[in-house]
């Protein structure tokens, strides 16, 4: 599913990039082939991204099997993934960002106590 809607926004930067590249023109003064350029290398690797996603190497999966007779002990059967998480995760619930955003813009710096 995230793969599909990597290489759906890869899709659409494609096809739009003759509206983008003018636009980004304007705004860097940057050539029209370095731009051009530049969206094929970013859908490139969103594309690339997908098939990593899809492909799995990404969870580094690992699976040592038990083995009785190793010594000096015997080894159990062990399993790592890793699990990708939802970047949301570290964000306030959205009920507390204004206060949360006030409280840190309005925190001054703490002074250290001098050391002797």
């Amino acid at each position: 599913m995230r793969a599909g809607w990597i290489r759906a926004v890869a899709d659409a930067l494609d096809d739009a990039a003759d509206e983008l590249v003018p636009i980004a023109m304007r705004e860097s003064s940057l050539p029209q082939a370095r731009l051009t350029g530049e969206v094929a290398r970013s859908t490139g690797q969103l594309r690339m991204f997908a098939d990593v996603l899809e492909e799995g190497s990404l969870l580094e999966v690992v699976i040592d099997t038990a083995d009785a007779q190793a010594k000096p002990v015997p080894r159990p059967d062990l399993r790592r993934v890793l699990v990708p998480s939802d970047p949301s995760w570290c964000l306030p619930p959205a009920t507390s960002r204004s206060r949360s955003a006030s409280a840190v813009e309005t925190r001054r710096p703490r002074s250290r106590p001098a050391v002797r």
